[in-house]
């Protein structure tokens, strides 16, 4: 992952993002997983990950008992070097009962504390980017916002991990851009 940062984020590539849709929770490898946390440290532009564990349970608020479909148990969160120099955010999704996204949970707090969902994070870090003012999505009751789809998934453009670090992809179509991993 640090090769991978380290390349694109060469000024005449540079992307606005790289938003890596990994968890890494725990250090497996203290020599890359060190080299991925100061790569993305001096990139300042890398998102990664991370996950609540959530479960339905039956809560009291205001005197009555009602089922919360988002109750989260807890936060699991990047190893403590790459948390120091990201942003992060919950992948967590809530499919309807086809299967299919129609919506997607902004955040999920615990405990007193609010986690925006991995893909706000992103669309933060690229408004960041671009200087402008975040757009907040309305909400439901459950924290959920619809998601309005404006293209097929196979209109993106898509390149190997491989190809990049190899130098077979041109690296130009990165600029200034977001990349999702």
């Amino acid at each position: 992952a640090a090769e991978l940062v380290e390349l694109l984020n060469q000024p005449e590539h540079k992307p606005a993002v790289i938003a890596f849709d990994l968890n890494y929770p725990t250090n497996r490898d203290p020599e890359g997983d060190a080299a991925f946390a100061k790569a993305a440290a001096e990139a300042g532009n890398v998102v990664v990950a991370s996950r609540a564990e959530v479960y339905t349970r039956v809560v009291e608020e205001n005197g009555s008992f009602v089922e919360n479909p988002f109750y989260v148990e807890s936060f699991e969160y990047p190893y403590d070097a790459l948390r120091a120099v990201t942003t992060y955010g919950f992948s967590n999704t809530a499919p309807d009962s086809d299967d299919v996204v129609r919506h997607a949970i902004l955040s999920l707090e615990h405990n007193g504390e609010r986690m925006y969902s991995f893909s706000y994070q992103t669309y933060l870090k690229y408004m960041e980017f671009l200087g402008k003012e975040p757009y907040v999505p309305p909400v439901d009751g459950m924290n959920l916002y619809g998601i309005r789809y404006i293209a097929q998934p196979d209109n993106y453009n898509r390149a190997s991990w491989v190809d990049v670090v190899s130098g077979e992809r041109d690296l130009s179509g990165f600029k200034d851009s977001v990349v999702l991993i």
